[in-house]
């Protein structure tokens, strides 16, 4: 999967916060925290940004190959695809994104706008990799004759 801008927010779980979570910004975001409807997060990222177009979905910036639920219809595709995304003028050079137990992360613009303004998104691994996807792995591996 794709990756978040800087200052992206993200709905941690905050069971002693009176709504029982807090939006934290992606870079923020600390292996171990639990997320709202991601579960624990296993690993933080940054990677290089200037190498992939930005978009604009709900005021949250995402890399082009992202995978978000589409707030229009439901359906789960890349960020350049989403119903009524903006394409950004500009690059930026870091980007960041995680993998969580659950494989989801909610993100916000404006934490004010409550559940409302949350955008469901996919972690970087976007499904449990299975038995069979990593032994597939390993066959392309050995087919790669550069190596």
């Amino acid at each position: 999967g794709g990756c978040l801008a800087p200052g992206t927010l993200v709905i941690v779980a905050e069971p002693d916060v009176g709504q029982g979570w807090t939006a934290v910004p992606v870079e923020q975001v600390k292996f171990g925290d639990v997320l709202v409807s991601g579960g624990r997060v296993l690993t933080t990222m940054q990677s290089v940004g200037d190498v992939e177009d930005l978009y604009e979905i709900g005021g949250v910036v995402f890399t082009a190959m992202h995978t978000v639920r589409d707030p229009y219809d439901g359906v789960w595709r890349h960020a350049e695809s989403v119903t009524g995304r903006r394409k950004m003028e500009h690059r930026i050079p870091v980007v960041y994104n995680m993998i969580t137990e659950r494989h989801r992360i909610v993100v916000t613009s404006n934490s004010t706008r409550g559940e409302e303004g949350w955008l469901m998104t996919a972690d970087y691994t976007e499904v449990e990799e299975t038995r069979e996807d990593l032994e597939q792995n390993l066959e392309v591996l050995n087919a790669d004759e550069e190596l």
